[in-house]
């Protein structure tokens, strides 16, 4: 007989548990959506601010390697008193940096594609094919 009055106190205890888990649930959700915004503004502001940085540095080495063909270029000519001569080892120069950096990214593309990996991938691949006909065959 002492199960009902049990059950009913019980009932009334859980009610506001609930509704207090209920309301932490909602404070955490808030809390943790405000913080996705805040993040979300920071993460936005820092894009703008590395895209700006990148035009500025792709501005600033334009700027290094203008400066840089018009010293070697000014170099050049002290050295053949000709101004046509050295204009043009300096754009045989700007060839042959040009070129040997297409050759690097040649090798960093390769490098990127991860063949090992790939390699490693087919072996295992093969393997597992292999096990499974020599086990269906028997």
């Amino acid at each position: 007989m002492n199960a009902a009055p049990e059950q009913a106190a019980l009932g009334a205890d859980a009610s506001p548990r609930i509704s207090d888990l209920a309301h932490c649930g909602g404070e955490y959700v808030r809390a943790w959506s405000e913080l996705f915004a805040s993040e979300a503004q920071l993460a936005r502001i820092c894009v703008n601010r590395l895209l700006l940085a990148a035009v500025w540095a792709c501005f600033l080495v334009f700027g290094m390697v203008v400066a840089g063909n018009v010293l070697t270029a000014t170099l050049l000519q002290r050295w053949l008193h000709d101004w046509a001569s050295a204009v043009a080892l300096t754009l045989l120069l700007n060839g042959l940096v040009l070129f040997a950096l297409l050759l690097a990214m040649r090798s960093w593309w390769r490098n990127l594609s991860l063949p090992r990996s790939r390699r490693a991938l087919s072996e295992l691949l093969q393997r597992l094919h292999e096990t499974h006909r020599t086990s269906s065959t028997e």
